[in-house]
């Protein structure tokens, strides 16, 4: 989980910094000897909702 939160924080970050439009893809690598690479979508809850074509709150979901 560490690792995840990591990549997460590093996906918001460089979002904020390069003042990128969401949604973005991103990923972490699991350790070495697993060798499985873990694929995510960073979304706004704004976009999301419009996404699934209705108009969404937080908890919505």
């Amino acid at each position: 989980m560490s690792r995840l939160r990591e990549a997460y924080r590093k996906a918001i970050k460089n979002v904020r910094e390069q003042r990128l439009a969401l949604p973005i893809e991103f990923h972490y690598d699991e350790s070495e000897y697993v060798g499985e690479r873990w694929h995510f979508i960073l979304r706004d809850l704004k976009g999301f909702g419009q996404f699934q074509g209705e108009s969404k709150r937080y908890r919505g979901f």
